[in-house]
């Protein structure tokens, strides 16, 4: 029964990701998924457009097309402004724009790395601003520290006290970032950043 449950659950998630992606874009997810590797893919979409990721590390990001759209039980005209904290590589943007074509997206990722993927996924849209910038407590900067693990969606930050230090990214509040695009209200706020969260609230 276990089994049954099992295929039948993956059969479901490969069917989404072939709705989502279409059949070859989803049969090069699950390649990669098998055989890593450290040089940046593409993905070709009709829905989502192009898709950047690295197959050594972003296989974790690609799953939200394994599973169905979120649905919100509002008019999607009455979504105006979208905050992604930890947006990473703009999966996550991609697909809110896609829901809610008519907001105006702020993208948040801390990691350069990812930030460049989010840039690169995020081209040519006039909805979503991406931002390298931590989102803390203090507009100040914070030092990145390494991921854990073979994982690219898993970062530590601190904040510094010198300005000398490498791998360092600005840090701002959420209400500093409501000031620099003068938004007064976020309708939908998505958050994702390994546990400062606490820190934040």
């Amino acid at each position: 029964m276990k089994q049954f449950y099992r295929l039948t659950s993956a059969l479901n998630r490969y069917t989404l990701c072939i709705i989502n992606l279409g059949f070859l874009s989803c049969t090069k997810v699950i390649f990669f998924r098998f055989v890593k590797s450290e040089k940046i893919k593409c993905l070709t979409t009709k829905k989502f457009k192009k898709i950047y990721f690295r197959p050594s590390g972003d296989f974790g990001v690609l799953t939200h097309f394994f599973t169905p759209q979120i649905n919100f039980s509002v008019e999607t005209n009455q979504i105006k402004t979208i905050f992604d904290i930890g947006a990473n590589i703009g999966t996550q943007s991609k697909r809110f724009e896609k829901l809610f074509p008519m907001s105006k997206i702020i993208s948040v990722e801390l990691e350069k790395n990812n930030f460049e993927l989010l840039k690169k996924n995020t081209d040519g849209s006039d909805n979503i601003i991406p931002l390298n910038y931590a989102i803390w407590n203090s507009n100040s900067e914070v030092k990145v520290l390494e991921k854990e693990g073979n994982n690219n969606q898993s970062f530590k930050v601190k904040t510094i006290e010198t300005k000398k230090n490498s791998n360092v990214v600005k840090s701002v509040t959420i209400d500093a970032l409501m000031n620099e695009f003068k938004i007064k209200n976020i309708d939908l706020l998505k958050i994702d950043i390994e546990g400062a969260e606490a820190v934040i609230f």
